[in-house]
């Protein structure tokens, strides 16, 4: 198995160029929660010199902080050196990930079993049935789960409205694949409208953003070649809904630099570019009366993309740019592993949202887990949808015309 991402060592000089200038904590969000200069890219950066210096060396105790990251990269916009901080305090959890506490590295362990997804998801269809479902919400959290797993739109055959003639290859994500089906429907819905072979074989594994985020690089490198093998070389394009996802795919190149990545590169897409690329078909005479807002997933590499899907719809974005891009605190496995500080993240974030957004528009699953454990009681009613999905419940609407 070959590393051929840049070793911790390599960012020495990117390390030591670090000014200190203290820019990163007025846009770190958990740096603004908590004070703490530990949480900080500089202050992570002050512990990496300790241990390139010889002062210091990788334990639990540095794992456990380097682990505090976030991962949303929003210090490296705001950095004068360009230094990018996510991916050298990666580099560096990968060289310590042997000090991850062992409660982590189970989850990562499940979140990677096909098994385990599978059958956790039929016990969430088995839940569904007995009404045993509606019993989450007993639980503060446990709610918020319930919010997570209810389907905005249920698949309906469609009669086909353009003749597109592409072969897609879908990467639907775990909790699509497992335990909500409501944007893998859609996707189904938006083939047949569009007239484009939709290829979504079984056995996918986790994208294992969360496993390399970790430092569990094995993981990530496996199940690289794993879902790269099951990706035909003549498609027209590699589609993701999820912005994580798709950034995943993009690290595969980095990673393998293979014959395979290579082909592929510049057919990964996200879903919301898609849209907008193909114009997709979208009915004319069905409108609806919501305010339409977004939030801009951290991983989502074209921050205007949702705009651009959402305006091809119809819709009209009433929602200030500045708040858009804020982090809803979620950061795949943080959100379980550091519940108090996630949430007051993600009450930041949704308390901009309950203004005056009637429906939320967001591109990642693990934001849509952020952001529903932010809203207060005055956000109940608000949903979170995925575009693809708002444009499903158009083509539904359209079809429930009268003739």
């Amino acid at each position: 198995m070959v590393n051929r991402m840049k070793k911790f060592e390599e960012y020495k000089e990117e390390i030591y160029s670090c000014s200190r200038c203290g820019l990163c904590q007025g846009i770190c969000p958990l740096y603004k929660t908590t004070g703490l200069e530990t949480v900080v890219s500089r202050g992570q950066f002050s512990l990496l010199n300790g241990i390139l210096n010889g002062n210091m060396a990788f334990n639990k105790k540095v794992y456990k902080n380097l682990d505090m990251c976030l991962h949303c990269d929003a210090c490296k916009s705001y950095c004068p050196s360009d230094i990018d901080a996510e991916k050298i305090i990666t580099s560096a959890k990968i060289e310590c990930y042997k000090y991850a506490p062992l409660s982590k590295k189970l989850k990562l362990f499940l979140l990677n079993s096909n098994i385990f997804l599978e059958t956790a998801g039929r016990c969430v269809d088995i839940a569904r049935f007995l009404g045993l479902y509606n019993l989450l919400s007993v639980f503060s959290f446990g709610s918020v789960i319930k919010r997570f797993l209810e389907e905005n739109v249920r698949y309906k055959k469609l009669k086909s409205a353009r003749q597109l003639g592409l072969k897609v290859f879908y990467f639907p994500g775990c909790v699509n694949t497992y335990f909500n089906k409501s944007i893998l429907n859609s996707m189904r819905m938006l083939a047949e409208k569009n007239g484009f072979e939709l290829i979504i074989p079984e056995g996918l594994r986790c994208c294992s953003v969360a496993h390399l985020s970790a430092g569990d690089f094995e993981t990530f490198y496996r199940n690289a070649v794993l879902n790269l093998d099951m990706i035909p070389d003549d498609v027209d394009y590699v589609v993701f809904d999820c912005a994580s996802c798709h950034k995943a795919f993009e690290l595969y190149d980095d990673v393998l630099n293979s014959k395979k990545t290579k082909i592929l590169k510049n057919k990964l897409i996200h879903l919301n570019n898609f849209i907008d690329e193909q114009e997709v078909y979208v009915p004319s005479e069905v409108k609806f009366n919501k305010i339409v807002s977004e939030h801009i997933p951290c991983h989502l590499k074209d921050k205007e993309s949702i705009w651009k899907a959402v305006k091809k719809m119809g819709f009209v974005d009433n929602f200030e740019k500045d708040e858009t891009h804020l982090c809803c605190g979620a950061a795949g496995l943080f959100c379980f592993e550091h519940g108090k500080l996630s949430k007051e993240i993600s009450k930041k974030k949704a308390a901009k949202l309950e203004e005056k957004a009637d429906i939320v528009l967001t591109s990642c699953s693990s934001c849509t887990l952020g952001i529903l454990q932010g809203l207060s009681k005055r956000g109940e009613n608000i949903k979170i949808y995925n575009p693809v999905e708002l444009l499903a419940e158009q083509y539904i609407k359209e079809e429930n015309l009268p003739k």
